[in-house]
């Protein structure tokens, strides 16, 4: 992963506890963008299976964590929640971060 490159770009009312959940995290749902790394960089049928119980998954995952953490980040503050969602949105087209199975953002809520 070339990391001069964005990767990603989200929202959070609670930026430094989200940051920390996506370094420390244990699962999709806490460390989702070390788990999407991990599915992108080693797709489904090179791993056991997309399960963090599964110890190929678990040590590619544990890797990604660490990937993340080494990400610098940028923080920008808006206040108004509709010019912020829309903002999301364009940082993630215009820094090309992807909108597709391989890329981070994705937009689909879980």
């Amino acid at each position: 992963m070339d990391v001069s490159q964005p990767v990603y770009v989200g929202i959070s009312k609670r930026v430094i506890t989200r940051l920390h959940e996506h370094i420390r995290g244990t699962g999709h749902l806490t460390a989702t963008l070390a788990c999407r790394i991990t599915v992108t960089e080693h797709p489904p049928g090179e791993i056991a299976a997309v399960s963090i119980k599964e110890p190929a998954f678990r040590e590619h995952f544990n890797a990604a964590r660490g990937q993340v953490q080494s990400f610098s980040v940028d923080f920008v503050e808006i206040e108004n929640p509709l010019e912020l969602y829309v903002f999301e949105a364009y940082c993630a087209m215009e820094l090309d971060t992807g909108f597709d199975a391989a890329g981070s953002n994705t937009f689909v809520t879980h």
